[in-house]
């Protein structure tokens, strides 16, 4: 899986966003997975 700080992810959320759209992403904070950012296709499959 793909994975991006919070730091970059404060930094360029758009981009982050516009990769979500092809894949989920994991966002790390030290390290660690914190969340995990997903397109809205994808979101909407879940529920």
């Amino acid at each position: 899986m793909t994975t991006i700080s919070v730091s970059e992810l404060k930094a360029n959320p758009a981009a982050a966003i516009n990769q979500a759209l092809d894949y989920p992403l994991a966002v790390l904070s030290r390290s660690k997975v914190k969340a995990y950012l997903v397109g809205k296709d994808l979101f909407e499959k879940l529920l």
